[in-house]
């Protein structure tokens, strides 16, 4: 039986068996899942330069989806917990989300 992979080692496995296939198509840029791998582990160090750790929630406001993926899949890497905010949220709605989560 093959054991279960989180997510994060998901991805890295998936890069290093199958790096030229085609992981994310976003208006008309394709993103490999070796180049997804990479730009997730790198925006994962980045996070952890700044002192984003294990078990955190990261909240983040994003323009576009494309962003959001290599958000998640960093999040993933990192071992934190993602809360996409709605750029359309009202600013009462999106402090009290915050203020919950402690983000």
């Amino acid at each position: 039986m093959t054991p279960l992979l989180s997510p994060g080692n998901w991805l890295r496995t998936r890069s290093e068996q199958t790096s030229r296939t085609s992981a994310l198509l976003f208006g008309g840029r394709e993103l490999d899942y070796g180049q997804l791998a990479d730009e997730a582990a790198a925006l994962a160090r980045h996070l952890e330069e700044r002192g984003v750790c294990r078990g955190q929630v990261v909240a983040a406001q994003l323009a576009s989806a494309q962003q959001l993926a290599r958000l998640l899949y960093a999040a993933l890497h990192l071992g934190v917990t993602l809360l996409p905010l709605d750029p359309g949220l009202a600013v009462r709605r999106r402090d009290r989300l915050l203020t919950a989560v402690r983000a």
